[in-house]
């Protein structure tokens, strides 16, 4: 899955925040027959070992194929391993679905190993995509925003060629970017920390 955003001041991107849940399969992994989303336990089940991030250029919807807009050029790719300093998984909260089920959601903070350098003005499209420390298909859900900001969200694997747009999709994170020196001087602060461009905000949705 990727979405769009709109970069606002060609800020480094340093870091992301993003939330999303597990499959369950009847309680317990890894999912040999998934049947709903849900995991009631506080701890994830540790069969996602860590994602993929990476940041692509915008294809404006009519200029290409598919006619929608989606992700153009592959401009920057990290992996980040849960097992190390660059992504840190935490329980959000839980959802209570119907049938007496319950979704627990996790949060995410990373960091980014290298920063991403972006223009100001530009469009880029964020994919998150979760590795299975067996290979086994990813049961792991990237959850979506309240609201759509710009163009709908895209989707591509499995059986699907190119991206396929989901229609009124939009996929909740948060871009994380060096502040710039003025920020540093209002804070009367001579360390780095991090502000967040770009929110999106968490619902009872996912996306595989």
């Amino acid at each position: 899955v990727a979405d769009d955003y709109l970069c606002e001041d060609g800020l480094p991107v340093i870091g992301l925040r993003w939330w999303g849940s597990y499959w369950d399969s009847d309680g317990w992994y890894p999912y040999s027959n998934s049947a709903y989303w849900g995991d009631p336990a506080v701890v994830p089940p540790g069969t996602v070992t860590g994602f993929i991030i990476t940041f692509y250029s915008n294809v404006p919807a009519g200029s290409g194929i598919p006619p929608w807009s989606h992700p153009g050029d592959l401009l920057y790719q990290q992996e980040l391993p849960l097992d190390q300093v660059w992504v840190k998984e935490t329980k959000y909260g839980v959802i209570n679905r119907p049938g007496g089920i319950t979704e627990t959601v996790f949060q995410y903070d990373a960091s980014l190993p290298i920063p991403f350098y972006q223009e100001i003005g530009n469009i880029y499209w964020l994919s998150i995509v979760a590795i299975d420390q067996d290979a086994q298909p990813i049961q792991w859900g990237w959850h979506e925003a309240e609201t759509l900001w710009g163009d709908n969200a895209v989707q591509r694997g499995f059986h699907i060629i190119g991206w396929d747009m989901l229609p009124n999709k939009d996929m909740a994170f948060e871009i994380k970017v060096i502040p710039a020196p003025t920020t540093l001087i209002l804070l009367f602060s001579g360390l780095i920390g991090i502000v967040g461009l770009r929110s999106k905000e968490l619902v009872l949705r996912f996306i595989i």
